[in-house]
């Protein structure tokens, strides 16, 4: 065998052909943890780095439901993959410590998290010059007096800093970033799925189908899941049959809640992005996440879970510059359950259920009075509710054919409580899309480099299981990068 070093990457030549590109690291992902674990590595180290993504670059990937209101179900959803990852087509919150507070469990103290934070921030807030970001300070939100409004309803309100640069910012700076990386050395491969990994000695084998449906090899010497949601069995799959620790994650069930934007100012003034929450009798808890004031409600497309099938969810985005009328945030049940019960397996057969029940294999919605009643809605209440969705494909049912009693009865609760804190919060005609899902991802176990028990191979962002945002997922990408360097060091020095 004859190995040629060609622009920093070697090729293997096997009998005059080549058989395989090897690169250092190898990044599976490119949302915030795979794109910001590329840029701190290229600007600390030498070593050479392939970045894949199934999606597209970010200024090709288009949504025809954001752009025009019209899902045509893509072959590959823009809303979940590309350059920029699910968190393009967010409402585009960057949100600090105390938010994603699991990560102090895995790098071990609260000062480190807070620091990875702000370096983390920083470009994003140099980058946007302030200029249309709002922004909430955890000190000065958490004396409010609807915070304490809360506490009588028995409800906890986290309180943590959150900039809120809204899909343009985050578009903008990714574009940017795209192009920095590619310049600075970086091999980015989209539209390209891997299909399987094998460990060979020190180095990783993976197996890659490019747009066209050709496969091809690229090794490793490190290799980075970084796929967020959209890592469905693949990232399992790949994890047992490296033989790499992880254990099931808790359950997280909900619902999609659209009301009209008045209802949520009196929130929004306190806290931009307020993470409301509370505990069942039965140790379940219920909170809020992902407030978008003015925002708007797509669907998201995954084809990772299910062989030759794709499951649909729903999610919230909001623009800086455009709004609607309406206002939406999720809220979600987290359930624990015994070692043996599977999340992902359990949830699967409830979101099919509910694709199902669509009749177009999207998701469904509910009035809250029909919801309180027990009853479906129909198409003509549907029409001639006050509050019109920003997805008018939704198709009306009711929720507790298909969600679990212990969901439906724990986020009856939960609306009940907070209806409490303003009076147009939750009202009748207040919306409840499903279905939402989050710790849709195994807990990978990990020590306080990220490292997991496999020399070489780690997991990344959200599909670490432990903590999700584009921040801290960005800010395990940081952590990863740097033990890279570390352990390449050593290697050398070696």
């Amino acid at each position: 065998m004859v190995e040629l070093v060609l622009y920093g990457y070697i090729l293997h030549f096997l009998q005059g052909e080549i058989m395989i590109e090897h690169v250092d690291v190898l990044i599976v992902g490119a949302g915030p943890a795979g794109l910001f674990l590329a840029k701190e590595l290229l600007g600390i180290s030498n070593q050479t780095v392939a970045l894949v993504d199934s999606g597209r670059s970010i200024k090709k990937r288009y949504c025809p439901l954001v752009n025009k209101g019209n899902c045509t179900q893509c072959n590959i959803c823009h809303v979940v993959e590309g350059v920029g990852g699910a968190g393009m087509y967010s409402d585009g919150k960057l949100s600090s410590f105390p938010a994603g507070s699991g990560l102090v469990k895995l790098l071990g103290s609260e000062e480190k998290v807070i620091e990875l934070n702000n370096y983390v921030l920083d470009p994003f807030i140099s980058k946007m010059n302030n200029d249309g970001i709002k922004q909430t300070k955890a000190d000065e939100s958490q004396d409010s007096c609807m915070i304490q409004q809360a506490t009588d309803n028995k409800l906890d309100w986290k309180c943590y800093d959150v900039y809120h640069i809204g899909t343009e910012g985050i578009i903008e700076y990714c574009i940017e970033l795209e192009e920095d990386l590619v310049n600075g050395g970086l091999n980015l491969l989209t539209q390209t799925k891997l299909k399987s990994v094998e460990k060979k000695e020190d180095i990783f084998i993976s197996t890659l189908i490019n747009r066209r449906g050709e496969e091809y090899q690229i090794s490793s010497s490190n290799l980075v899941m970084a796929t967020g949601k959209a890592s469905g069995h693949v990232l399992r799959n790949i994890m047992d049959k490296l033989n790499v620790n992880y254990s099931f994650n808790e359950i997280e069930l909900g619902v999609r809640v659209e009301t009209e934007r008045e209802g949520i100012v009196a929130l929004s003034e306190t806290h931009l992005d307020a993470k409301i929450k509370t505990k069942m009798d039965d140790g379940a808890e219920v909170r809020t996440f992902c407030m978008c004031n003015g925002g708007y409600l797509v669907n998201c497309y995954y084809d990772s879970y299910v062989p030759n099938e794709k499951i649909c969810t729903i999610s919230g985005f909001s623009f800086r510059d455009k709004k609607s009328d309406n206002a939406n945030f999720g809220v979600l049940v987290r359930q624990s359950f015994p070692d043996y019960v599977d999340p992902m397996g359990m949830q699967l057969g409830i979101i099919q259920a509910i694709n199902r029940a669509s009749g177009y294999g999207g998701t469904i919605v509910q009035r809250y009075e029909d919801f309180i009643s027990n009853r479906p809605t129909s198409k003509e209440g549907l029409e001639n509710n006050s509050i019109q969705s920003t997805l008018p494909e939704a198709t009306p049912v009711n929720l507790r054919w298909v969600l679990p009693d212990y969901v439906t009865n724990h986020i009856e609760s939960f609306l009940g409580k907070l209806s409490g804190l303003s009076n147009k919060l939750i009202t009748k005609d207040t919306l409840l899309h499903a279905p939402v899902w989050e710790l849709c991802w195994d807990k990978v176990h990990v020590d306080e480099h990220l490292r997991t028990n496999i020399s070489g191979f780690y997991v990344a962002g959200d599909a670490i299981g432990w903590a999700r945002g584009i921040i801290q997922a960005a800010t395990t990408g940081v952590v990863i990068a740097r033990d890279i360097h570390t352990r390449n060091k050593e290697l050398v020095k070696s």
